[in-house]
Parts: structure tokens; C-alpha cells; sequence
């Protein structure tokens, strides 16, 4: 379920204001120098990554609002997860990486890389 939500996320179907969101997203991985930027779905929001500009900020919030009914197509209940995250990065090789991070409500960590 977090891997479909953050591929779909990162896909080119994100088209805000006349503009991609993950070309943006792509901006900021490589200026970020290694670190990992990360966009917190649940609990939302937990983490703000402060240079994120108007288009990104704008797509989280609908993708935010999106988010319980994309959970119940999946028969996902809110209380079986504890937190969700994607982070976005650039390896050492310099090749952009995105994942998806889901940690249930027993405290299992699932991560997966999201192809883009």
C-alpha cells in the first residue's frame, strides 16, 4: 500500500500548476547533497522539510487528503500503521533513490524502493 502511494506520488500523474512534482523533487535531492528529504504521510505532519516550495507543499496536502481512501482500496485500517514516510536522496553514486517506509502498528519496518 505505502510503496503504490508513493509511486503514484513521484509519478508524472503529480502534475500541479503546470509542472511535474517530482521534477521538483528531483531539484531538491540533488542541492540536499546526500541527505535525505523526507515527506511524513502518518502521523502528518511530523517532518517539514523547510526548502520545499509552493507546488510541492500544494501536492502533499492533496495527496494528504487522498491518503485514507487510497488506505481503505487497499483494506488498510489507520490503526495498523504507526508511521509512513517517503525519502528521497542522492547515493554516493549519484543516482536519485526514493522510498517507501512503513512501520506497522507492531513496530515492523517495511521499505521498499520506489522506481521512477
Amino acid at each position: 500500500m505505502s510503496h503504490n502511494f508513493v509511486h503514484s506520488f513521484v509519478s508524472y500523474e503529480n502534475y500541479i500548476d503546470n509542472e511535474y512534482v517530482v521534477e521538483d523533487l528531483k531539484k531538491f535531492a540533488r542541492r540536499a547533497e546526500g541527505e535525505r528529504i523526507r515527506i511524513q504521510w502518518i502521523p502528518f505532519p511530523k517532518y517539514r522539510w523547510p526548502k520545499f516550495n509552493k507546488r510541492v507543499r500544494k501536492s502533499i496536502k492533496l495527496w494528504q487528503k487522498w491518503l485514507p481512501e487510497h488506505m481503505s482500496n487497499h483494506r488498510v485500517s489507520r490503526e495498523m500503521i504507526s508511521e509512513m514516510y517517503m525519502e528521497i536522496y542522492r547515493k554516493p553514486s549519484h543516482q536519485l533513490c526514493v522510498e517507501a517506509i512503513l512501520i506497522d502498528s507492531r513496530g515492523k519496518k517495511y521499505s521498499s524502493e520506489v522506481a521512477f
